[in-house]
């Protein structure tokens, strides 16, 4: 399996140029195929997570040579709308303005520990209802506080974050229909949590992939799927792949 960062995201990654140009989405999924040209993967199940999930859905749509199949995580097909703009137009501003000096320990809401830092407390809102949601506390306050610190913590520099969630702003529309010549070949799965944010956007994919290569999944009780009902992602993905037929290996140790 390979795991790759859009540019400036990885834990520790230094402040990117002042003068450099961000890819789009476009040019993230170009990224994604000169990784597989670079590592000669011929065949690939490409998985993708929110933003990620964008990007993989241009890459098996320019690239059906090399894509066997798609695992899609509360996708959003569309180009942003206007109460999206005005959000993260704010909170551009905002990370962009943040003292990147190192948190300090700091005690808050009660007995929960996290990095306390300059990062405005309603980006770190922000960013855990991306992942989570509404009422994620509610459902799990402990996985809420570890992304709480996270955040917090600087591991990426603002700036960095600042030029992604402004590239991801100015996306196009993925382009994917039913029509031929518009259309994914792969087989995909669509997956999203109940109480993520993007459940309808979720349906919209799947309304644009045609029904005999596509299946849409909701998961119960969970707005990050993968953080909240891990078992449940791994069942889901590999009844995926078996359908793919590729199947999972089986070791035998013989006495």
């Amino acid at each position: 399996m390979i795991h790759i960062n859009a540019p400036g995201q990885e834990d520790g990654a230094s402040e990117l140029d002042i003068n450099y140009e961000y890819p789009s989405m476009d040019q993230l999924a170009d990224c994604v195929r000169t990784v597989c040209n670079y590592y000669n993967i011929r065949q690939s199940i490409c998985i993708g997570v929110g933003l990620g999930a964008n990007v993989m859905s241009r890459v098996a749509l320019k690239n059906p040579d090399i894509v066997d199949g798609l695992f899609l995580i509360n996708p959003v097909p569309t180009i942003a709308g206007w109460l999206e703009w005005g959000y993260q137009k704010r909170n551009i501003y905002y990370l962009n303005s943040v003292d990147h000096s190192p948190g300090q320990m700091s005690l808050e809401n009660g007995d929960n520990l996290y990095y306390g830092s300059s990062i405005p407390q309603t980006i770190i809102d922000y960013l855990i209802w991306y992942h989570f949601g509404n009422q994620a506390e509610e459902r799990n306050m402990d996985l809420v506080n570890i992304y709480k610190k996270y955040f917090s913590n600087q591991k990426i520099p603002p700036r960095n974050l600042a030029l992604l969630i402004d590239s991801y702003l100015k996306r196009d529309d993925i382009g994917v229909t039913r029509d031929e010549g518009q259309d994914i070949n792969c087989s995909c799965l669509v997956l999203c949590g109940s109480h993520s944010p993007f459940f309808e956007d979720s349906i919209n994919m799947n309304q644009r992939l045609r029904p005999e290569r596509s299946t849409w999944m909701k998961l119960s009780d969970c707005g990050a799927a993968m953080e909240e009902q891990p078992d449940k992602v791994a069942e889901a993905f590999i009844l995926f792949v078996q359908g793919l037929g590729l199947g999972l290996l089986t070791c035998y140790r013989y006495k």
